[in-house]
């Protein structure tokens, strides 16, 4: 008795090639002119997987899934921008973890979250600058003079900027190394001269 058959691959007259399984290259694959595309059933699906193999075993490297995300293991370079368009404007545009956990959040309406110091050159240009069309703002829980609410250093000290000029801290006080001027009168509510 002929034994069952099965088609495992077929060649059709448009040029067309359907197979049963994988294909397996040990060459480039080129389509020229042409596209690739591919299908799931579900949006939770791998469309691509791209990687490495020394002969001991696939390392992946790259994977986009059907339903648009993609995940790279190394650096993403671009001569052009990288644009993230969203709906709303709390969503995140960009979003940077360390070992899990938030460190940097950008929002889509402009607002930036980091939960480090943002450090603002230290290439030896002499200054730099942050413009606001509203208030800069300092927050903090605690209400301490061990709180730093806004300080300013100058001079260096081994290429890094080192000594303090002003300093606001968490009571209201301040602190200030040159002369104070001001075009008005200056009040308190202390008897502290």
């Amino acid at each position: 008795q002929a034994p069952d058959k099965k088609t495992m691959f077929s060649v059709n007259a448009d040029g067309s090639v359907e197979t049963a399984g994988g294909i397996t290259s040990s060459a480039d694959a080129v389509i020229n002119p042409g596209s690739m595309n591919v299908y799931q059933s579900s949006t939770a699906a791998t469309v691509w997987n791209g990687g490495w193999n020394d002969g001991s075993g696939r390392n992946i490297t790259s994977t986009i899934g059907s339903g648009g995300s993609a995940t790279f293991a190394g650096t993403i370079l671009s001569n052009s921008w990288i644009q993230s368009d969203r709906d709303d404007p709390d969503d995140s545009a960009f979003y940077g973890t360390l070992n899990g956990v938030e460190k940097v959040n950008i929002k889509a309406g402009g607002s930036a979250t980091f939960t480090g110091n943002v450090v603002c050159d230290l290439s030896g240009v002499s200054s730099c600058g942050l413009t606001t069309n509203g208030g800069i703002f300092s927050s903090n829980i605690t209400e301490t003079s061990a709180v730093t609410l806004f300080r300013g250093v100058s001079g260096t000290n081994s290429g890094i900027p080192s000594y303090e000029k002003f300093k606001v801290d968490g009571t209201g006080s301040a602190t200030f190394a040159g002369k104070v001027t001001s075009a008005e009168t200056v009040s308190g509510d202390s008897d502290d001269t």
